[in-house]
């Protein structure tokens, strides 16, 4: 720091152990100590060098005096000045007191204001706070228009962050909305699948009603003619088995109407397939359409939501006997056999099952869409909604033209490990596969 003149009172503060180290001009301490003002041995010249002068310096020596011309100086006169001074002789009696040599050009300043730009102590240079306040005041205007565009950019920013979050709630409703009706589509649909099969139930039930009716008249005559118990407990046994029977085929209709949440449970592919083959056997009849139904294993054990399958696997089924249907139709006077086949084959990470019909083929250009059908009371629903309800088992559903006539149908699941009672399963798979 620069104390001011006369530079006297930085060697008093270097005396009083205010400052550690302090730069004067040369042969002041000298000049001081020999006034009496200061003790020369309380003090040491820093990187000291002795040159011809009497006094120690720590820098290179630069000309304690100067001269210019200025801009309204004599320029004769200024030259006159110059080539007198540079002519002094080293014993000339004005450069005496100095202990100079003479005059000489002036010497290069610019080492040692790198030096103090270096340290930062330039008397040309401010510190950076104030030359950046310098310059916020010499650019007002620029820096009223920066900020106000700043606000405003904040300002669209937080405007645009509310109308994200108002937009994201949004679809996260409409998500909400789409899936409930997804659900409500998926139930409707299972109703009119049932509407469908209502002839079939009907059939169904009334086997083992009949059955039942037959077994009570014979149980009666027996009883009537005092028959002893052992005779009469076989026919109970066989009325029960029907009252099973019947239960089963009624559990089996509950299931398919009802709306249930998704639930996976390990249970028997094949005897759910076998499910819905039972399902369709009446309406299969009537047509005139035969089913097969081949494996290459007794169980493929999967979790699955069963009754989202069992809607699928209807569906399916359904759609190969209207084209078998439709195509005996559109070729009256041929000799035609309508034929259904399902096959369940084991693959390394999934169970495919392929159902295959001789009916009409695809009817419509592309892939089946939504609303699209050539059913003349059809919704064109059943194949998007089987799609969705596979591909939520993670599957996949393709279906092709098999040649001539006819199409094919591939449903593809993969393996998914189960915690549920399987055994507890098996028995449920075994009860539900009890049919006609």
């Amino acid at each position: 720091r620069f104390l001011g003149y006369p530079v006297d009172a930085s060697l008093y503060q270097l005396r009083d152990q205010v400052v550690e180290a302090a730069v004067v001009p040369v042969c002041l301490l000298e000049s001081m100590s020999a006034d009496g003002l200061l003790d020369r041995a309380a003090f040491r010249v820093i990187g000291a060098e002795t040159p011809a002068a009497p006094c120690r310096i720590s820098t290179a020596q630069y000309p304690n005096w100067s001269i210019a011309r200025t801009a309204h100086g004599s320029a004769p006169l200024a030259k006159q000045i110059a080539r007198a001074l540079l002519a002094l002789p080293a014993e000339h009696p004005a450069l005496q007191p100095l202990a100079a040599s003479g005059w000489s050009t002036p010497v290069s300043h610019l080492a040692v204001d790198q030096l103090y730009e270096t340290l930062q102590l330039h008397p040309l240079m401010r510190p950076v706070s104030q030359q950046l306040v310098r310059w916020l005041k010499a650019h007002r205007d620029w820096v009223i228009i920066a900020g106000v565009m700043l606000a405003l950019m904040a300002l669209y920013h937080f405007w645009l962050q509310i109308r994200f979050n108002r937009s994201q709630i949004r679809l996260t409703r409409t998500l909400n909305e789409l899936a409930d009706k997804q659900s409500q589509l998926e139930h409707a649909q299972r109703i009119a699948v049932v509407g469908e099969l209502g002839a079939s139930l009907a059939h169904e039930i009334s086997q083992p009603l009949s059955a039942i009716r037959n077994f009570s008249e014979s149980a009666r005559r027996r009883l009537s003619r005092q028959a002893a118990p052992e005779r009469i407990m076989p026919v109970l046994d066989q009325m029960f088995a029907q009252l099973d029977r019947t239960d089963a085929i009624i559990q089996r209709l509950r299931k398919l109407i009802k709306q249930p949440v998704m639930e996976y449970r390990t249970c028997d592919l094949k005897a759910l397939i076998e499910d819905c083959c039972n399902l369709m056997a009446y309406p299969m009849l009537q047509q005139a359409v035969h089913c097969e139904l081949e494996s290459d294993a007794d169980h493929y054990w999967l979790d699955v939501d069963r009754v989202g399958l069992q809607q699928v696997f209807v569906n399916l089924l359904g759609n190969a006997m209207d084209a078998c249907a439709e195509y005996r139709r559109q070729h009256p006077g041929q000799d035609y056999q309508a034929r259904v086949r399902v096959q369940i084959q084991q693959q390394a990470q999934s169970v495919r099952v392929s159902i295959t019909d001789n009916g009409t083929g695809l009817m419509l250009q592309g892939y089946p869409k939504a609303f699209m059908t050539t059913k003349a009371e059809g919704l064109g629903l059943g194949w998007v909604i089987s799609r969705d309800i596979t591909e939520r088992h993670g599957g996949t559903l393709r279906i092709a033209d098999t040649g001539s006539h006819g199409c094919r149908v591939d449903l593809e699941l993969p393996h998914r490990s189960g915690t549920s009672d399987q055994t507890t399963d098996r028995k449920q798979e075994e009860s539900h596969a009890t049919g006609r």
